[in-house]
């Protein structure tokens, strides 16, 4: 299961995140929460916010094209600098993107997430995401292996969902092919 990465959401997303977290934040944070957002959306909704491949990494789940913007790595990273400054291992609200792409359940799961672990320190976060099935079935020491959405949703016993995500999907794409970018 594939979804399209969508830079867009990516980008209201973080600074959403970094808004109401205060920037800076460190990235690890910003990668995690991001993770936690779009597998809970994944579950509650069939459809991940920000659509990109996870990989499971030394210190957890990793959403990898975001993990590349941040490094400064991806093709498309000049759109992301326009917002975000990485100094070390902070990321930085730089200018602040608009959310009109956000959905008015994908902000209300920021917020939610935010505040859930507000008062965890980044290294706490980071064991939280250490026990997620999926995290512990995939992460190979010195490796970044890939995270099958499919198999969040059939850690979570939303196993009966696999057809109808795949299949919305395929729709998504077949309508962006004939009309672009649909919501």
């Amino acid at each position: 299961m594939h979804f399209r990465f969508d830079l867009e959401k990516t980008i209201q997303a973080t600074g959403l995140l970094l808004e109401l977290e205060g920037s800076p934040i460190s990235r690890m944070r910003l990668l995690k929460l991001l993770y936690i957002v779009d597998r809970e959306l994944l579950t509650e909704s069939g459809r991940p916010l920000t659509g990109d491949v996870a990989v499971a990494m030394k210190y957890g789940p990793v959403l990898s094209h975001v993990y590349d913007l941040i490094k400064g790595i991806a093709q498309d990273s000049d759109a992301w600098r326009e917002y975000f400054d990485s100094a070390g291992y902070k990321v930085c609200l730089k200018r602040k993107p608009d959310r009109r792409e956000l959905t008015k359940r994908e902000t209300e799961k920021l917020i939610e997430a935010t505040n859930r672990y507000r008062d965890v320190t980044d290294e706490e976060l980071s064991e939280v995401s250490h026990d997620f099935p999926e995290w512990l079935s995939h992460f190979q020491e010195a490796a970044s292996t890939p995270i099958p959405w499919t198999e969040v949703l059939a850690q979570q016993g939303k196993g009966d969902l696999i057809p109808i995500v795949l299949q919305d999907e395929a729709d998504r794409i077949e309508l962006e092919s004939l009309f672009g970018k649909t919501p």
